[in-house]
């Protein structure tokens, strides 16, 4: 049959689960089969290569999904995926990942006509729900997305935090006194991602409940038409004309919840808890290797076996110790993963009510959800530690042959200069600091070692000869002697000598060598030193060598005079120099109309070669306070193809640290555009 295409005008990026290759009966369309984990072979070792043979249409269960070879895979694949990748790789996420209980995974992995992981097949389910739907319930999905938008792009940004934090592990930035992460701490933020998605879900779910709760005759005769036929079978439909005034992020949102409702709508609660192997776990950078080619690629099919090729190929490259690192995190998992499954059950459960009218208790929800967020906490803190123990001790032949399987699959794709908000391109955003992410073990281990050695040894000694020796002979003296001495003796001299010392000598003193030297030496160096430290430029240059891997950023801190400028530089080419000049030079090239705060940055650049660029400028409150200007207004320009380009990503008034992303080097300035206002600091780049 011949493929069918949607005439969507703008494109709805597919990301799909992978094919891991464990062959299964094939079964008809329709209830997934039990979650329950049935034993499997043990995954593979190095150089031990796994089936490849694609299962039929509706073969992938929570069986298959929990399979240690599955597994296996995914986790090999993710760990490929990782320490050949970089954070913006990392960021790359489908945006189905999330508030996912409403079985399009099931019905995407068991599609009949096998097109489940092409890129049309979203568009089409999502466009044919949106025909059926009157303008009324097609008007709920548009005021849900409109009031979602923000939550789902804030669950977007808050897994940077943990993606960097899992970077940093990788490439030894570690906090001082910390050994690695904090189990409890990733767990603890998992956390609050999930519940996150648990009020997401459970908005979601209030409303498509509701509309298919009050589907009429012929829409349900229309949808039971599609259930149980693939793709190719389905009505060709157009877009609604409602979507077209939206925004980008509203109209993902819409076709995502209309997509939803279809599988909704032909799934059960089986279909519900399903999901593909890589769904947990899903900050390693696995679903850019597999996913990019298809951005932007209309009836693109993304490879089945990837996962599976990959994933073998890159334990054939590891050492015996190396992939067990890999291969025992499938045992290590396997209660948080099995108790998952079982979470996901008792929200899918409770979610499904909506459908048949009734109301569920919100807060038990969101508790589950939070279970859930804790699980997947522990998950992904097992696999960046064994991904970085792995990473770290990579020869550099291995490193090659790593980043080649990455080069070989993604050619120009392999490494993007920025980073994704879900599958939208994006500038790599600014992260809080991650050190709470980490765990202390100096202390632990400081107080674990002497315990036993002070309970092991010392006492039997004590117990042994002190005590016959202390009862024998040192009582008679203490009784005897100490007493009469301390009230003979003492008295007398504290009320006779002491009086006339206190009055007579340390007055005089006090009184009269003291104060000269108060005056007179502090006040001089006080003022001496301190005012030409302020007006001295200062010039810092700093080496910067460009890492095996590619993907591993490089930030080159230089302390000047105002502060620390910090230049995180990724996809480094080549090594370098870096020089930060601090002086009141005013540019150039600055527009008359700048107010400057008095204090210039020139930072210049000698061999270097690199993607994209993280800028962290410091600034003093003196600087804010003389020009008179609002300090959270503050914005970082860059100077671009003849204009000013604002490339502000964070701004930190209590750090006084602001912060911009960009790909060039050109003068940067702070201010602030309003019709009051034009003042800046001119940051010159070249």
């Amino acid at each position: 049959m011949k493929h069918v295409r949607s005439r969507s005008p703008w494109p709805i990026v597919l990301l799909c689960c992978a094919i891991i290759g464990l062959a299964l009966p094939a079964r008809a369309q329709g209830v997934a089969a039990s979650a329950t984990p049935s034993a499997s072979p043990p995954p593979p070792t190095a150089g031990t290569p796994a089936p490849t043979t694609q299962p039929g249409p509706g073969s992938f269960t929570m069986t298959q999904t929990l399979s240690d070879n599955a597994q296996g895979m995914t986790i090999a694949f993710d760990g490929l995926a990782f320490l050949t990748g970089t954070l913006g790789a990392d960021s790359f996420f489908p945006p189905g990942k999330v508030a996912d209980f409403w079985g399009f995974q099931y019905l995407r992995d068991n599609d009949p006509s096998e097109m489940g992981h092409n890129t049309d097949f979203l568009t089409n389910a999502s466009l044919n729900m949106l025909t059926v739907l009157s303008a009324d319930q097609k008007a709920q999905l548009i005021t849900l997305a409109k009031s979602q938008v923000d939550s789902i792009n804030q669950y977007g940004y808050k897994r940077f935090v943990l993606m960097t934090a899992f970077r940093r592990l990788l490439t030894g930035d570690l906090p001082t006194g910390t050994t690695g992460l904090n189990t409890d701490a990733v767990k603890a933020f998992s956390t609050e991602l999930y519940h996150l998605d648990g009020e997401i879900s459970f908005a979601r779910a209030q409303v498509m409940g509701n509309i298919l709760a009050n589907l009429d005759t012929t829409q349900h005769a229309y949808l039971d038409a599609m259930v149980g036929k693939g793709m190719t079978s389905w009505p060709t439909v157009t877009e609604p004309l409602e979507l077209r005034p939206l925004s980008q992020d509203e109209k993902v949102a819409v076709m995502t919840y209309a997509g939803d409702l279809f599988s909704w709508y032909a799934g059960s609660i089986d279909a519900d808890v399903y999901f593909c192997p890589e769904r947990q776990g899903t900050y390693f950078g696995s679903f850019y290797m597999k996913d990019a080619p298809a951005v932007g690629n209309p009836g693109y099919s993304i490879g089945t076996n990837i996962t599976a090729d990959l994933g073998n190929a890159f334990l054939a490259a590891l050492t015996p110790a190396q992939a067990a690192l890999v291969t025992d995190l499938v045992t290590s998992q396997k209660p948080a993963l099995y108790e998952i499954v079982d979470r996901r059950k008792d929200v899918s459960t409770l979610l499904r009510q909506f459908i048949a009218g009734q109301t569920p208790d919100s807060a038990t929800v969101l508790s589950l959800m939070d279970r859930y967020g804790a699980l997947d906490g522990d998950i992904i803190a097992r696999y960046a530690t064994a991904f970085a123990q792995v990473g770290q001790s990579l020869s550099a032949d291995q490193q090659a042959q790593l980043v080649k399987l990455r080069t070989d699959l993604l050619s120009t794709l392999a490494y993007p200069t920025g980073a994704y908000l879900y599958a939208q391109a994006i500038a790599l955003p600014s992260v809080i600091n991650t050190d709470f992410l980490f765990a202390a073990t100096s202390v632990p281990t400081t107080t674990s070692t002497p315990l036993p050695t002070v309970s092991g040894t010392p006492l039997p000694p004590v117990t042994g000869t002190p005590l016959p020796t202390v009862s024998g002979t040192p009582l008679p003296p203490v009784t005897g002697t100490p007493l009469p001495t301390v009230s003979g003796t003492p008295l007398p001299p504290v009320t006779g000598t002491p009086p006339p010392t206190r009055t007579g000598t340390p007055l005089p003193t006090r009184t009269g060598t003291p104060p000269p030297p108060v005056t007179g030496t502090p006040l001089p160096t006080a003022s001496g030193t301190p005012p030409p430290t302020p007006s001295l430029p200062t010039t810092v240059s700093v080496e910067v060598s460009a890492p095996i891997n590619p993907s591993q950023a490089v930030t080159a801190p230089m302390n000047t005079s105002v502060g620390i400028v910090q230049i995180t530089l990724n996809d480094l080419r080549s090594s370098g120099v870096i020089t930060a000049q601090v002086s009141t030079t005013t540019p150039s090239d600055a527009p008359n109309t700048f107010t400057l705060l008095g204090i210039n940055y020139e930072i210049s650049t000698s061999g270097l070669a690199f993607g994209q660029a993280t800028l962290q400028f410091p600034y003093r409150d003196s600087d804010v306070a003389a020009a008179g200007v609002p300090e959270d207004s503050l914005r970082l320009l860059h100077f671009e193809n003849g204009q000013w380009k604002d490339v502000t990503t964070n701004l930190d008034t209590t750090a006084n640290i602001i912060t911009g992303v960009t790909g060039s080097f050109s003068p940067f300035v702070i201010g602030i555009q309003t019709t009051q206002y034009q003042i800046f600091i001119p940051l010159i780049i070249r």
